[in-house]
């Protein structure tokens, strides 16, 4: 009896529970009140007349970068997490490479992170530690294991970018750059020299510095 009488209570409040909500859901409507409209319409057109506000351009300048043990595998900042769940590409790729988790694990990888690859690159520019107006000159370095991107802090008038870290011969980077690609635009012209690399810039699209993307 005792059974029966939980069982009748439970029906009961689960019943209530689902009263409940169909009794307050509130559906998604603009019926009674109409949703604010801004300054732009959902259309390229209409983003395409956004103005960079004067204070972010004039912010301090600054990268993040997320340089790790996850980069001996190369497989992504979520690396740790991932390959301990079977069946994941990371882990796989981490039983294929180095063995079993419970003879190899994430923490077996740690010490094998020692950096010994990494370029070694000159930041270029920079004012001589002056940060106030930066310009196309002064161009800082980022790298993941694949890529390594170049940032200069504004675009030529002539839309011509020497990067001088990048010279033909240079020891620090002796593969020769064949690809070149601007985030946000697109693939750009480029070629070695003894100067530098010299890339060609399209027209400032925005007020953003240019980022390249070059392939190590």
């Amino acid at each position: 009896m005792k059974k029966q009488t939980l069982i009748l209570t439970g029906l009961m409040l689960c019943g209530s529970f689902v009263f409940a909500q169909q009794q307050y859901q509130i559906p998604v409507s603009e019926q009674h009140e109409r949703m604010q409209t801004g300054q732009y319409e959902p259309t390229w057109q209409s983003l395409k007349t956004h103005q960079t506000p004067e204070w972010f351009r004039d912010a301090k300048f600054g990268i993040w970068a997320h340089w790790g043990p996850q980069c001996v595998e190369g497989s992504g900042d979520w690396m740790a997490r991932s390959l301990y769940i079977e069946g994941s590409n990371e882990y796989k790729f981490h039983v294929k490479n180095y063995g079993h988790h419970s003879e190899f694990g994430f923490k077996d990888i740690l010490p094998l992170f020692k950096a010994e690859k990494a370029i070694k690159l000159n930041a270029q520019g920079f004012n001589d530690g002056q940060y106030s107006n930066m310009d196309y000159r002064d161009i800082r370095f980022n790298q993941t294991k694949k890529h390594l991107y170049v940032t200069a802090m504004g675009w030529p008038e002539d839309g011509k970018l020497v990067i001088k870290s990048l010279a033909k011969g240079n020891k620090d980077f002796r593969k020769s750059i064949s690809t070149v690609y601007l985030l946000g635009y697109g693939k750009v012209k480029a070629h070695q020299t003894a100067e530098g690399l010299c890339v060609a810039l399209p027209q400032p699209c925005n007020q953003i510095a240019p980022v390249l993307k070059i392939a190590k």
